[in-house]
């Protein structure tokens, strides 16, 4: 649908066919109005308080964006969103929803994990919310059809479980920097909070938990065998210097993760290096 302002004008010399043209435009400029605020306030009730709103809210967004491609990227930021719904139940629907969607249109594979990657790497997301957004991409099926992502998708999403793993274990540097803003406004408890985060971050690199690095490594290993052969080597390439690093940090936990990557790293060209065994 477009805006009547976004419609091509006919010829003047049209005469009643013009009139009945603008007739048309015009009203296709209602049905566009009216659909938009009808997703907006379907946005509003997915943040309702009452489960069954959110419910039929999420179910009829997931139905629209199924059926019809107008107002896509909205409707699907509202799915995707919930993710994050401290639910449970609300945010495993939500999987089920994607899933679902992929199933009849497998060509917006790409598009919708665009979608999550972008959910995933916000600031302050929720350890749940995080897991859930893993195992929602590691159970994608996969297929070398380009029309559905082929290598490039997998090769997408092996870039995207490394990266989010180094960010799971760096240091948390921005609370560190909110304990001056706390003292300042003299919350002993948001100073309290603040200084362990502060000693956590000083005794080395924050260990991820078992559960998302298990996440990680299902979507890893079934992820490198759809990228074509000439990726794999540049894959090797971009992520083992930093994983090395990890492996001589000082926090035991963290080098046994790193380990475990670059084994599952290495074991796609079924040789490991000497680096890896020294």
């Amino acid at each position: 649908l477009k805006y009547f302002s976004d419609q091509p004008f006919p010829h003047p010399k049209h005469g009643v066919a013009e009139d009945k043209l603008l007739i048309v435009y015009y009203v296709e400029d209602r049905i566009k109005t009216f659909y938009h605020e009808f997703v907006e306030a379907l946005e509003t009730l997915t943040k309702d308080n009452l489960e069954f709103l959110k419910q039929r809210a999420m179910k009829t967004s997931f139905s629209l964006l199924k059926s019809k491609p107008e107002q896509e990227s909205r409707l699907l930021s509202i799915l995707i969103n919930k993710l994050g719904d401290p639910a449970r139940k609300i945010a495993s629907n939500v999987v089920y929803f994607l899933h679902s969607l992929l199933e009849e249109h497998p060509g917006m594979k790409s598009i919708v994990v665009q979608e999550v990657e972008n959910f995933l790497f916000r600031p302050g997301l929720s350890q749940r919310a995080q897991y859930t957004s893993i195992i929602f991409l590691n159970q994608l099926i996969l297929s070398r059809n380009e029309f559905e992502g082929g290598s490039k998708l997998a090769e997408k999403l092996i870039n995207l479980y490394f990266s989010f793993f180094q960010i799971l274990i760096s240091p948390r540097k921005k609370q560190e920097g909110g304990d001056d803003a706390s003292g300042k406004k003299g919350a002993k408890f948001e100073e309290s909070k603040h200084k362990k985060a502060q000693e956590k971050s000083k005794a080395g690199e924050n260990v991820v938990d078992s559960k998302i690095l298990g996440a990680l490594l299902t979507g890893a290993n079934r992820a490198f065998p759809y990228v074509s052969d000439t990726e794999i080597d540049s894959l090797i390439e971009k992520h083992s210097p930093k994983l090395f690093r990890l492996v001589h940090g000082s926090n035991f936990g963290t080098c046994v993760q790193a380990l475990i990557l670059l084994f599952q790293l290495y074991n796609t060209r079924m040789s490991l290096s000497d680096r890896y065994y020294r």
